[in-house]
């Protein structure tokens, strides 16, 4: 008896529509034109990290982009790997702020990260195991920042100046102090 009863009440709900609203059924082509906007099909495929022939087949020739891609594309466009299957049901223009500025910053760091060639990058992945997050926020005070933009002479002398004994490097340091004290006064008097 409870056999039949629940075969009757799965024959009813056969016979009725179950959707969900708001609920969209798009392919990943057009989920992957409505990611690329107003950009042009080549610079979508730039910022994404492909081809411009590999995102042309999505698009045109059905051929489906791997996990690991839809992956990488959702996590640069700052929505779910599910939106661009078709099956969430918010629109990816929902995100929040913080999810666009994590786009923006990620964009801008693949960006980087495709501008390097081979062996910068095998050295910048070693560096980045070795070192982590601890030298890059180092990278990123201003003193070092300064160093790092230092060119030519500048930066030769200031790499010999990890030679030098401390009595050397007071006495260039006292000089300098000097000599900018002595230019502030004559600037002043005129």
């Amino acid at each position: 008896m409870y056999q039949l009863d629940k075969r009757k009440k799965m024959d009813k709900l056969k016979g009725k529509s179950l959707s969900l609203p708001e609920v969209t059924k798009e392919s990943i082509p057009e989920r992957l034109r409505e990611l690329i906007g107003k950009r042009s099909v080549r610079a979508a495929a730039k910022d994404w990290g492909l081809s411009f022939s590999t995102l042309n087949n999505y698009l045109t020739r059905g051929t489906e982009p791997s996990l690991s891609v839809v992956r990488q594309i959702a996590a640069i466009e700052g929505v779910t790997i599910e939106w661009i299957c078709g099956s969430h049901y918010d629109s990816h223009e929902n995100q929040s702020i913080s999810t666009n500025t994590h786009n923006e910053n990620t964009k801008l760091i693949m960006n980087i990260i495709n501008a390097l060639d081979a062996k910068d990058i095998e050295r910048l992945s070693k560096t980045l195991a070795l070192n982590g997050a601890k030298y890059l926020t180092q990278i990123l005070e201003p003193e070092n920042q300064g160093l790092l933009r230092l060119e030519g002479r500048k930066r030769v002398a200031a790499l010999l100046l990890d030679d030098l004994p401390d009595e050397c490097i007071r006495e260039i340091l006292e000089e300098i102090e000097s000599s900018k004290l002595s230019s502030s006064v004559k600037s002043r008097a005129g």
